[in-house]
């Protein structure tokens, strides 16, 4: 599947963590997609070391001001169940 086993291994452990963690401690990200759905994506698309610095930004990112300062930099997004969300997809 993957010729890298520690990208694999990185990789499942973030399904592991979605599919636990996330599930009990709910909708709780101020961006779409999920802080951990933008990081399992970005270090299937680039390597592990860029995807990592990539979900390590996006995640310190992710706090309670981020609306305040996301529709300067991220289009603004409305969730049907949270209210508004700041869009900042792979690219």
């Amino acid at each position: 599947m993957y010729s890298n086993p520690v990208k694999f291994l990185v990789l499942k452990s973030i399904r592991i963590y979605q599919a636990t963690v996330s599930k009990v401690q709910g909708d709780v990200c101020n961006f779409i997609p999920s802080c951990s759905h933008y990081g399992y994506e970005a270090i299937r698309k680039y390597d592990l070391f860029k995807g990592i610095l990539m979900a390590s930004d996006r995640v310190q990112r992710c706090h309670g001001f981020a609306l305040f300062y996301s529709p300067d930099y991220y289009g603004v997004r409305e969730d049907s169940i949270r209210g508004t969300k700041a869009f900042d997809p792979v690219k």
